[in-house]
């Protein structure tokens, strides 16, 4: 976001803000209808806002709060079966577009609040043959199930394959109050195109595959907000699942996709360590944030100024064929593992090839303190000087451990990318040459510019 102009003279009311969308942006016209609850007894019954008709449970007329849905898949919408007898079924249910929680809950023209997802998995998904195609979460839960939305169901003992759900196009988790960690299969099996995760106090994501087989085709990460995040898995945002290898239970997670086919940039200012396992084939193996093919940048630390990145584990970002840029709130002993950004392949258990091809990023900023010269080799090892145009390593000046770093060369006077650099109206503070003799170098050292200078994730939200 760019902010032009001030306050003028003191009076807000004379002054002009222009908001400017340099990048991307997401804006979702949120027109809420209220939802009128008829019950059926003291505790249940259904709700209707004009389009959709749900299902409610757990009315308390104590703590006016109220659960959305029943503990059976399907079971948010009100939904009539019909077995056809001839091995398949068809569904009946009052509803299109949009379901948007976000409506007051009126029971007897008093006003509740939902707080809970019904228990059941698949509780929130709509059922076969839906015209729902847009999911807006409440904004006022404090728990949920954790398969709430996964895909797959049964019907009277058929298999799931006869009755699957009816996946979102677009699915937005727009939830400030929870704080349980995200549940393993969230959304499984769920093909959601679109997916928003706005869930900035849950810190805890170390658990298997949430997003396991969304889609993620029209997702930018930019929209996300994980500002809490600190634990992660290797598997958390695996969305691919691949056969192992004979001998093992488990999937393959060396060579499945990560976030499915999302892209933007992924921001986790709380997340200090990258942590990966390549060392098998188990439940644990691999990075959470490697095979990410569309993903054009990562946001690692920040959060605050002693929130910093100590760790980033071998081949963290492997298989990431669209990185672009990467930012880090270092810290002075930051461990930097190897082969960061290498192609990672492999064959599963059908003797397919899997994987994705990595890339250097072009740009890698550090908002921190300066690293050792042995973290910076390996953060720039898949750079050849010799072939390859530098990248650019962006620092602040200012800060007093960059002027001391000893692998800068100072001296980038023969340096034509360099001297490139310098006439496009950046500030070469030296290069950085990893043992390649001058003038080649594997990266340029630039000055950030602007004081005022944030990690790019930054963000206005307007609730």
């Amino acid at each position: 976001m760019r902010w032009y102009g001030d306050i003028g003279d003191n009076n807000p009311s004379s002054g002009v803000i222009r908001v400017e969308a340099a990048d991307d942006m997401w804006l979702f016209a949120r027109f809420v209808h209220p939802w009128t609850v008829t019950l059926e007894d003291v505790t249940s019954g259904t709700a209707f806002n004009g389009n959709v008709r749900i299902n409610v449970t757990d009315v308390n007329s104590a703590t006016k709060t109220l659960t959305v849905g029943k503990n059976q898949d399907h079971g948010l919408y009100v939904v009539e079966y019909v077995d056809n007898g001839d091995g398949t079924v068809s569904t009946n249910m009052t509803g299109s577009g949009v379901v948007d929680l976000g409506g007051d809950f009126l029971v007897n023209g008093e006003k509740y609040t939902v707080t809970r997802f019904a228990d059941s998995r698949s509780s929130m998904v709509p059922p076969p043959g839906s015209s729902i195609t847009t999911f807006i979460s409440p904004g006022t839960l404090t728990s949920y199930n954790g398969c709430s939305f996964y895909g797959s169901s049964s019907f009277n003992g058929k298999p799931k394959s006869e009755i699957r759900g009816t996946p979102y196009a677009t699915a937005i988790l727009d939830e400030p109050g929870l704080t349980k960690k995200v549940q393993s299969y969230l959304f499984g099996d769920n093909a959601v195109k679109r997916f928003i995760a706005i869930l900035p106090n849950i810190s805890d994501w170390t658990s298997l595959s949430p997003f396991w087989n969304i889609s993620a085709a029209s997702t930018r990460l930019d929209w996300w907000d994980l500002r809490t995040l600190s634990a992660t898995h290797p598997q958390v945002f695996q969305t691919q699942y691949l056969k192992s290898p004979s001998g093992y239970v488990t999937n393959h997670p060396l060579y499945a996709k990560r976030l499915g086919d999302a892209s933007g940039t992924l921001s986790m200012p709380s997340l200090r360590s990258v942590d990966t396992n390549f060392g098998d084939n188990s439940v644990a193996a691999g990075s959470p944030l490697m095979i990410m093919t569309g993903v054009e940048g990562f946001v690692l630390g920040g959060a605050t100024k002693t929130t910093t990145v100590t760790n980033i584990g071998d081949r963290a970002f492997a298989g990431d064929s669209a990185l672009r840029s990467l930012t880090i709130h270092a810290d002075a002993g930051l461990v930097v593992g190897t082969n960061l950004f290498a192609d990672q392949w492999g064959y599963d258990g059908s003797n397919n090839r899997r994987g994705a091809n990595g890339h250097v990023p072009e740009r890698i900023v550090f908002t921190g303190e300066a690293i050792s010269a042995a973290a910076m080799d390996n953060l720039l090892a898949g750079v050849c000087a010799a072939t390859e145009k530098p990248v650019k390593v962006y620092v602040d000046r200012r800060n007093a451990s960059w002027k001391t770093a000893a692998y800068i060369d100072r001296d980038c006077s023969r340096d034509a990318d360099a001297q490139a650099a310098a006439l496009a109206g950046e500030k070469v503070l030296g290069v950085i040459r990893c043992g390649a003799p001058a003038p080649l170098g594997k990266a340029l050292v630039i000055h950030l510019g602007s004081p005022y200078y944030r990690p790019p994730d930054f963000r206005l939200s307007i609730r």
